[in-house]
């Protein structure tokens, strides 16, 4: 089993029944959002006669609905777009504070796509039952106020994510996250057997060594993919490629 789909088995047989659910009735069938691993995992798991078709509300989305398409159907998605505006004069509003504001309204993470703060302007992509819920009930981030409403005409411009390098003796987890969140390697330990540490979306406590497109997130650090190693230095230690969402 690739380090994609170990911690993902319950997620495996979901979609397992999901597959034999289109084969056998032959209608549309939509999933909740899905990580970018999940969607990597679904894939190889699709027949090739299957229409498979993914949407997170824009081109570069990293959670995404899957649908399975019957031939000759037309619309799939239930993926909807929410935006709001609001005034940075008391607060400089996050994605933290955005995801706070949908988890402390009592909304489940896998109906909610990417948020997005991009100056002023706040988008929620989330499934269509959901939307007018966070109409009614997200009026309030911090000191902000705000009133969200569906919206059909958007561009997603920010760049959520940026390329950062880190050096390494190994590709051990332990390694890794101690140069991400700059701290020993006994305290990084202690972060995986906490489970602040995920793995490709799945808390993993032993330590295991990345692959090239692990996704590694931290606790108060933030998330990170690992993308190659660089080059190694005349003392051995590796240089390693990360991309870190912002």
């Amino acid at each position: 089993m690739s380090s994609f789909m170990v911690g993902h088995e319950v997620f495996i047989s979901q979609m397992k029944d999901q597959i034999r659910i289109f084969q056998k009735q032959n209608r549309p069938i939509m999933t909740y959002f899905l990580s970018i691993s999940e969607q990597s995992i679904l894939q190889s798991m699709v027949p090739k006669n299957i229409c498979l078709v993914f949407d997170g509300g824009y081109d570069q989305a990293q959670r995404k609905i899957a649908c399975f398409i019957p031939e000759g159907y037309e619309g799939f998605s239930d993926c909807v777009c929410l935006h709001a505006t609001y005034n940075s004069k008391f607060k400089t509003l996050t994605h933290s504070d955005l995801l706070g504001c949908l988890m402390h309204s009592g909304i489940e993470r896998s109906v909610i796509g990417d948020l997005i703060v991009q100056k002023e302007d706040l988008y929620i992509f989330c499934k269509e039952k959901i939307s007018k819920y966070i109409i009614d009930n997200c009026k309030q981030i911090g000191k902000c106020t705000v009133h969200f409403e569906e919206c059909l005409d958007y561009i997603i411009t920010e760049n959520n994510k940026k390329e950062i390098h880190i050096m390494c003796s190994s590709l051990r987890l332990d390694s890794v996250v101690a140069q991400l969140s700059h701290c020993s390697r006994s305290e990084a330990l202690k972060k995986i057997h906490a489970g602040f540490v995920k793995v490709n979306d799945v808390v993993l406590e032993q330590n295991l060594q990345l692959c090239n497109n692990d996704f590694v997130s931290i606790r108060k650090t933030g998330r990170f993919q690992f993308k190659e190693v660089v080059s190694t230095t005349k003392k051995g230690r590796l240089v390693l490629n990360f991309d870190q969402y912002i």
